[in-house]
């Protein structure tokens, strides 16, 4: 991967981390990676989905509460950063998912994400 290449995707990779609020980012990641590092087999993979379904719910709550009060700015949040979230917690949770993880999936989802992060611009308060 060249330098441009690897320059692209991380710039991708940060517009869709904007959508995310930080609180959800960060539990998340704790929580995932904590479910990863115990080893637990047969109800991983349950339970990552439980996690994604909490905190995509999170993502929408902490996204309407705390995304500027102007109508635009509100919607194109509550449509990227959902998908942003999905995208981004599907694709980090590949060792947990085991056989549910496909990455045609996580292409679209990152794709679709990186797309609508583009057309709309993330707004703070």
């Amino acid at each position: 991967m060249s330098a441009d290449e690897r320059g692209r995707a991380s710039e991708a990779a940060e517009r869709i981390v904007k959508y995310i609020p930080a609180e959800v980012l960060v539990t998340y990641t704790a929580l995932i990676t904590g479910l990863g590092a115990l080893g637990i087999t047969g109800e991983r993979q349950y339970l990552a989905v439980l996690l994604i379904a909490v905190f995509l719910i999170a993502t929408v709550v902490v996204v309407w509460t705390g995304a500027p009060a102007a109508d635009r700015v509100r919607r194109a949040h509550l449509w990227v950063s959902p998908l942003a979230f999905l995208a981004w917690s599907y694709s980090i949770s590949a060792c947990v998912l085991g056989t549910w993880f496909l990455p045609t999936v996580a292409f679209v989802l990152i794709v679709a994400a990186v797309g609508l992060s583009i057309m709309l611009v993330p707004k703070v308060n």
